[in-house]
């Protein structure tokens, strides 16, 4: 098939591409939003001239936080001006989190507070859910007409319970299958959960990421320090 004879819904034309080969001097043709061909002459219903310009693939940006709470204050950028600022920036995707309500937290009806320093603290609860499947759901709800780029979630554990291990394929399987855990903070994994964690995620095909602190230490430098 010649690429030249296609019409695309979009040509970047005359700029210098940036390809993992390296820098190549070339037409971009657009289809929806796929990058369908690289060619010269190509015919598009919009036609972008890059003359003397760079054209980069978009970035991603793994951590971000976005209509989160801390505490008696929200992080700055709702899902509109966070990811129309990363559009700005040329990130076209970000990756924030879910942060499901723990069991004991919807007991309690209250928020755990976990202490950063003597004068900052995060809340650990960012939707009024506590299984993980509906937790991802309302973070969804949240981004869903509001953010102008791509964007994905990290699921975060912050318990491993029968409840939570059983959940974990139908998360994955529902197009989240990253997996926060902490090793600090009061919603901190023992190291026998997080490996049971790991090992529930893994058998469904995801993957862990860690918060790798040593929370006991952590603590004893603190009183140290402060003493």
């Amino acid at each position: 098939m010649d690429v030249r004879t296609m019409s695309y819904d979009i040509v970047i034309r005359n700029g210098t591409l940036v390809t993992p080969a390296g820098l190549l001097r070339a037409d971009l043709g657009i289809a929806g939003e796929t990058i369908a061909a690289i060619g010269h002459g190509l015919a598009g219903n919009q036609v972008i001239d890059a003359a003397d310009k760079l054209v980069i693939p978009g970035g991603i940006d793994p951590h971000v936080h976005l209509e989160m709470p801390a505490g008696a204050v929200q992080s700055s950028d709702d899902w509109v001006t966070g990811t129309t600022a990363a559009a700005c920036g040329g990130t076209t995707t970000v990756i924030d989190f879910v942060e499901p309500t723990r069991e004991a937290e919807v007991e309690a009806k209250a928020e755990a507070e976990v202490e950063i320093t003597s004068a900052l603290t995060l809340t650990s609860t960012l939707t009024s859910t506590s299984t993980l499947t509906g937790a991802l759901a309302a973070r969804r709800a949240e981004a869903d007409g509001r953010a102008v780029i791509d964007y994905g979630l990290h699921m975060t554990l912050l318990d491993a319970n029968s409840q939570t291990l059983a959940e974990i394929p139908a998360v994955v399987a529902a197009g989240c299958p990253s997996f926060k855990t902490y090793m600090t903070y009061s919603f901190k994994l023992t190291d026998d959960v997080l490996i049971a964690a790991m090992d529930a995620v893994g058998r469904a095909g995801g993957m862990v990421m860690v918060h790798a602190e040593n929370d006991a230490g952590i603590a004893f430098l603190r009183q140290k320090l402060l003493a």
